[in-house]
């Protein structure tokens, strides 16, 4: 739940720290456009994250065996 809500985060429509991220920036003369191409390889991983942890059981299932 946790890793699709931080790739909801960085995908629009809702894109919440796109937008807090430009306008932080802003100053600096940085648009939205050049954050979202930066984030690709990020966004990229996240997808691989978000695959292994949703269909390799033992990744989830093994953080808990460390806490018995």
């Amino acid at each position: 739940m946790v890793v699709n809500t931080s790739i909801g985060m960085i995908t629009p429509p809702m894109a919440v720290n796109l937008f807090v991220a430009q306008g932080i920036a802003r100053e600096y003369g940085t648009t939205l456009e050049s954050i979202s191409k930066r984030i690709i390889p990020f966004f990229l991983m996240e997808l691989v994250v978000l695959f292994l942890v949703s269909n390799v059981p033992g990744i989830s299932l093994g953080i808990l065996q460390l806490f018995r």
